[in-house]
């Protein structure tokens, strides 16, 4: 088989329905990820060590902010490792449900060691749906940078 052929082939082949509850899941879960990123620029404006992670952890899609802890020691010019900073996350569990076209947010914080507040929002992804997860989204990173700066 040519690479002509192969063009031709692909060209022919049916594309994926669009509308799939698979493609409209997978969307969400990328602007919510994408959401979750521009908002971490802008905080690293304030919070100049956080750190944005990606995991899968029981089913779920978890994306989190993190700043301090273990992994957030620095070494001083006479090569002394510094104590660590008081460990602070917000984590952002996603649970998809392709099937019913839906999604699960479930915020999760943790502010200099201690464990602060665990919101859920269930909804269905559609417009309303998207302006929810908007709101949701927005809603749980003030809450955790008004705890951070010690504001709440």
């Amino acid at each position: 088989m040519t690479a002509q052929h192969i063009t031709s082939a692909v060209a022919d082949a049916p594309e994926a329905p669009v509308d799939s509850p698979v493609l409209r899941s997978l969307d969400a879960l990328h602007a919510i990820e994408e959401r979750i990123e521009s908002m971490a620029v802008e905080l690293r404006k304030h919070i100049p060590a956080l750190q944005v992670q990606r995991a899968f952890y029981d089913g779920s899609w978890v994306i989190g902010l993190r700043v301090g802890g273990r992994l957030d020691r620095s070494v001083s010019a006479d090569g002394k490792q510094s104590a660590e900073r008081p460990f602070s996350r917000l984590d952002i569990q996603i649970a998809l449900d392709t099937e019913h076209g839906r999604v699960e947010l479930t915020s999760l914080s943790t502010v200099r060691n201690r464990d602060k507040l665990r919101e859920t929002l269930s909804v269905t992804l559609d417009d309303a749906g998207h302006a929810d997860i908007d709101a949701f989204l927005e809603n749980a990173v003030l809450a955790f940078v008004d705890r951070y700066f010690d504001r709440s």
